[in-house]
């Protein structure tokens, strides 16, 4: 039996020519949609900057700023 959950993505497994056997790939949709956190340090600062800056709409993007607690969409942001 199948389990419906939000914010979960569905494809069929075929092979692709253009991938090693040890990758796998996804569709720019949903790349674009899936998220992780990152802590910032001293060394990652920079790269999550740039992350910031390209936003939602560019993959690789950043989706979601969180600042002391509370959760910024970057989609609603403008520059």
């Amino acid at each position: 039996m199948g389990k419906r959950v939000n914010y979960a993505a569905r494809s069929v497994i075929s092979a692709d020519p253009n991938l090693s056997t040890k990758e796998v790939g996804f569709p720019l949709f949903i790349a674009k949609r899936l998220t992780f956190s990152e802590p910032v340090n001293e060394y990652n600062v920079k790269k999550l900057r740039e992350l910031i800056t390209r936003g939602p709409f560019e993959h690789p993007g950043a989706n979601f700023l969180v600042e002391k607690c509370k959760k910024i969409s970057l989609e609603i942001l403008n520059e």
